[in-house]
């Protein structure tokens, strides 16, 4: 019996504590377009380079987003992803 080993998966969890109604429907639009569409996500974008490149996976969106209205005009949301 031979076995394959399993890749180790990464993730990255996202706490969207403070967003403007502006973040909100900009996340609900991709959110909306992406649900199970596999994208890329860099959790170090703009720097470039070899941390750039070890953090930057393909993932996607499996389910809705639950978001709470938590001031006037302040939403938050908590996003986890996990490398497919």
């Amino acid at each position: 019996m031979s076995g394959k080993t399993q890749n180790e998966v990464r993730s990255m969890s996202l706490d969207l504590s403070v967003m403007e109604r502006r973040d909100r429907r900009i996340l609900i639009q991709h959110e909306k377009k992406m649900r199970g569409k596999p994208f890329l996500v860099s959790a170090y974008p703009g720097i470039g380079g070899l941390i750039t490149q070890q953090h930057l996976f393909l993932t996607k969106i499996n389910q809705k987003l639950d978001y709470s209205h938590d001031y006037d005009k302040i939403y938050s949301t908590s996003l986890v992803l996990s490398e497919v």
